[in-house]
C-alpha cells in the first residue's frame, strides 16, 4: 500500500515582499534600479507605490529607479496593498577635500576657538579667526564675526591647482544644490545657510565662502 502525503503550496499572493537591494550605496551622479518579488514571483514595478524618505538625497520613479542627488542615507519604500518592503540607500561622497567649518548660527569667537579642530594661526582681533588648512590642498580657514550676531562668514583658501579646483566643484555638487554664478564661480544652497560661493579665479586663488 502506497501512502501519498500532499504538502500544500502557499500562494505567492499570501507571501511577503522582498527587494533586490536591501542596502545599496552609490554616488550623487549615479542611479540604481530596485526590483521586488512577491514570494517566488517577480513583480511589475509599476504595480507598486514607490517613495523615498528624504527627497533631498534623491528621487525614485514609478519603475523603481532611484536617482541620487546629494550625499546621505535614506530609506526607500515599495508598497503593494497592505504589504511593504524597505531598503536603505546611501549616497556616498567622491571627495573628502576638507572638513567643513562650524556652520552654526550665533556662535561666537570663544565657541569657535573651543570647537574648531584645526590649529589656530591668527587670533589678533575680535572679528576674525584663522586656522591652518586640513591638508596639503587647503591653505587656511578663516571665520569672520559680528559682535551682536556671531559667525557671519567663513572663507576656505585652497592651493591653486587645476585638480584641486575640480575637486572643489565635486565636493560642493555632491553636498549642495549648485548653480552657475559669476564667471569662474558657482553658488550653492542648503537649508540654514544663506548661500555658499565658490570662486575659481586664478588671480584671487580658489576659495569657498559660507554665509550664515
Amino acid at each position: 500500500m502506497i501512502t501519498l502525503t500532499l504538502f500544500g503550496c502557499k500562494k505567492d499572493d499570501d507571501q511577503g515582499l522582498t527587494i533586490n537591494s536591501a542596502t545599496y550605496s552609490l554616488h550623487y551622479d549615479e542611479s540604481h534600479k530596485f526590483n521586488v518579488r512577491e514570494g517566488s514571483r517577480d513583480l511589475d514595478n509599476t504595480q507598486l507605490s514607490w517613495s523615498v524618505q528624504d527627497t533631498s538625497l534623491g528621487t525614485i520613479n514609478a519603475s523603481g529607479l532611484f536617482k541620487a542627488k546629494r550625499i546621505g542615507t535614506t530609506t526607500i519604500q515599495a508598497k503593494k496593498g497592505n504589504k511593504t518592503v524597505l531598503a536603505q540607500i546611501t549616497v556616498k561622497p567622491y571627495s573628502f577635500l576638507f572638513i567643513e567649518p562650524i556652520l552654526e548660527l550665533y556662535k561666537d569667537r570663544a565657541y569657535v576657538l573651543a570647537n574648531e579642530k584645526r590649529r589656530s594661526i591668527s587670533t589678533v582681533n575680535d572679528v576674525e579667526l584663522t586656522f591652518l588648512g586640513d591638508n596639503n590642498k587647503v591653505t587656511s580657514v578663516t571665520y569672520a564675526f559680528e559682535p551682536s550676531y556671531g559667525i557671519r562668514m567663513m572663507r576656505i583658501i585652497f592651493v591653486n591647482k587645476p585638480e584641486v579646483i575640480e575637486e572643489m566643484k565635486t565636493f560642493l555638487s555632491e553636498r549642495y544644490f549648485v548653480k552657475p554664478g559669476a564667471p569662474n564661480s558657482i553658488i550653492a544652497f542648503k537649508d540654514g545657510l544663506k548661500h555658499i560661493s565658490a570662486s575659481f579665479s586664478s588671480s584671487v586663488g580658489p576659495q569657498i565662502e559660507y554665509f550664515l
